[in-house]
């Protein structure tokens, strides 16, 4: 979100109405949430904190800031669909059911305000991000996670071909849906333009072998968007644009070199670099 996406429409691909969408989710937080822990526990979030969880999806997160925090620190945990959420029972936990992009959000309060492969999917990412920084409370900490794709790249094995070609069909057509694949690397000047102080930033690479069942989110996800581009045929409007850039880019795609991609997570032959996780801190001046 400094892009000139404010009036554009986001189309996400990834809703929970998705029958194995939790199961993507909890692959996800398996695959993630060490690295997003060690992020935060940088920040020194700690007891009596108050802290501000967006897109919260499964709550993996969100219940581990709640226990960090403890008894005398809250977090509140916001998402499209809260449905995943409502399940965590957890007295200093709050869910709410908010959209970052249009809903206010209390100005000046949160000791700490984290999302994760949120603000990369969302055509208005800018409005989102500058709302987050403004909800900080003096002090307070904006820890942001997103992915960036300049790092993926086959490195071993069979299917290097297939997973080039897949990359280079998939993120135009996902830009259409609103997403933005080079948003990590953009993010500490985003921050830093927004007034935010000691910012920094890190990147990390992993390293994907086929066979890992770490990686049965990535298999999902490719499932996911597959099903999502068939059903676009039979929608108006900025679907069915979606949906005729998809056959036009690629018309057997869907029904051959998917399932390859499928088979070659699965194949301990395959290794190659996937896209970085780009971590960006800022803090709002104390003063």
């Amino acid at each position: 979100m400094g892009d000139g996406e404010a009036g554009r429409m986001s189309t996400y691909l990834f809703t929970h109405e998705w029958a194995a969408e939790g199961e993507r989710l909890g692959g996800l937080s398996a695959f993630y949430d060490p690295g997003t822990r060690r992020q935060l526990e940088s920040v020194g979030v700690g007891p009596g904190w108050n802290c501000l969880e967006i897109g919260a999806g499964a709550g993996s997160i969100a219940a581990w800031l709640a226990e960090r925090v403890g008894p005398t620190g809250r977090v509140v945990a916001t998402d499209l669909d809260t449905g995943f959420l409502e399940r965590l029972a957890l007295a200093n936990l709050e869910v709410r059911r908010h959209d970052i992009v249009t809903d206010d959000l209390p100005v000046g309060v949160f000791d700490l305000v984290h999302a994760r492969l949120v603000l990369e999917h969302l055509a208005g990412r800018d409005q989102a991000l500058a709302r987050m920084a403004a909800a900080l409370a003096p002090g307070g900490w904006l820890v942001v996670e997103d992915l960036d794709w300049i790092s993926v790249a086959p490195v071993a094995g069979r299917g290097a071909g297939v997973l080039r070609r897949l990359v280079r069909v998939f993120l135009p057509l996902m830009r259409l849906a609103g997403y933005d694949p080079a948003y990590g690397r953009r993010l500490p000047v985003e921050m830093a333009r927004l007034g935010l102080v000691e910012v920094r930033a890190e990147g990390v690479v992993p390293a994907l072998r086929g066979g890992d069942e770490r990686l049965d989110w990535a298999r999902l996800s490719i499932v996911r968007m597959r099903e999502v581009i068939r059903s676009l045929d039979r929608c108006g409007g900025r679907a069915a644009r979606l949906a005729a850039s998809a056959h036009r880019r690629f018309p057997v795609l869907w029904q051959h070199k998917l399932d390859r991609v499928e088979r070659l997570l699965e194949d301990p032959s395959f290794f190659a670099l996937g896209p970085a996780m780009i971590t960006t801190i800022g803090r709002r001046p104390a003063g």
